[in-house]
């Protein structure tokens, strides 16, 4: 492993604690690397403003980004803020950091235009408009007024920068009505064979987005 996929001082870092029904995100930024490279003096985790209280003992998930990956590795919380002089918290690596695998893509919760197109028996278009629900290197999730019809192929252009203009083959894997828009309908995609390079820009934008959202909470 290559000091990209280290950690590195003040870097900015998302911390998930495991709640009563749900995972929670944290942001926190590296203070102190002790020299064994598997103890992390960190800021005390925040979100929307608000720190949480971590216990030693307590096990959490670190999660950073590269230009292309995600890495993380599992860790348990060694001194809380209260043993600590000032506001952080002193954390042990317990496992080896790993990258994310391909099959395994990061979701990205995200409002982004998209086309879908529609043929017909006799590949007429029908160009319909929606928004993303969320967007991943495998696929996406869309919210629009059209039930699209399963296993059903089509063409969708996604706004993001550099494939803006770019038709990529997808699949309608399921189609809902959605619980939380009256007469609209939410559609997972899988994208079809796309090419390296169109979906290694999606999973490129969706990281800098990710590191975007952690420059903001961790200023």
């Amino acid at each position: 492993m290559d000091n990209r996929d280290k950690l590195s001082l003040l870097e900015k870092i998302e911390i998930e604690v495991s709640g009563k029904d749900k995972i929670e995100t944290y942001y926190s930024r590296v203070e102190e690397i002790k020299d064994d490279s598997s103890t992390y003096l960190i800021m005390r985790p925040v979100s929307k403003g608000s720190y949480t209280y971590l216990f030693p003992g307590q096990e959490l998930r670190v999660i950073f980004y590269r230009k292309d990956a995600k890495y993380f590795f599992d860790a348990i919380v060694l001194k809380g803020a209260k043993e600590v002089k000032g506001n952080f918290v002193e954390i042990g690596k317990v496992s080896d950091i790993q990258k994310l695998q391909r099959r395994d893509y990061f979701r990205l919760d995200i409002v982004v235009p998209v086309e879908v197109i529609i043929y017909d028996s006799d590949k007429n278009e029908t160009k319909i408009r929606a928004n993303t629900i969320d967007i991943s290197g495998g696929g996406l999730k869309i919210l629009s007024k059209y039930s699209l019809k399963e296993s059903s192929n089509v063409d969708i252009k996604i706004q993001i920068p550099k494939i803006n203009r770019k038709k990529i083959d997808a699949k309608v894997i399921r189609t809902i009505k959605s619980l939380n828009s009256e007469d609209m309908y939410e559609t997972a995609l899988e994208y079809g064979d796309i090419g390296i390079n169109t979906r290694q820009e999606i999973i490129s934008y969706i990281f800098s987005k990710q590191r975007e959202i952690l420059k903001k909470d961790i200023k």
